[in-house]
């Protein structure tokens, strides 16, 4: 799995990488916030972006059990 963030910026140079590969945001199931992290090289997906919360979870544990949601055909996830 490859890491793609960028800390330095606070995000700025990643717009273009969401863009790219249509993240707009976290892909974790019942999720609502922006994506701040792409993840790349996961078996059954090209692209997973997660949000903040969910990175500083799982750098903080030391790995990641989560259900993604990979749907690419909303730019937005309504909040319920």
């Amino acid at each position: 799995m490859t890491i793609i963030r960028d800390e330095e910026m606070h995000g700025l140079f990643m717009i273009p990488l969401f863009h790219q590969y249509g993240i707009h945001y976290c892909n974790v199931k019942d999720c609502p916030h922006k994506a701040t992290t792409i993840l790349t090289d996961i078996p059954g997906a090209d692209a997973v972006g997660i949000c903040e919360g969910h990175y500083q979870e799982a750098k903080s544990v030391g790995k990641w059990k989560l259900s993604l949601e990979l749907a690419r055909d909303q730019s937005f996830k309504p909040v319920e």
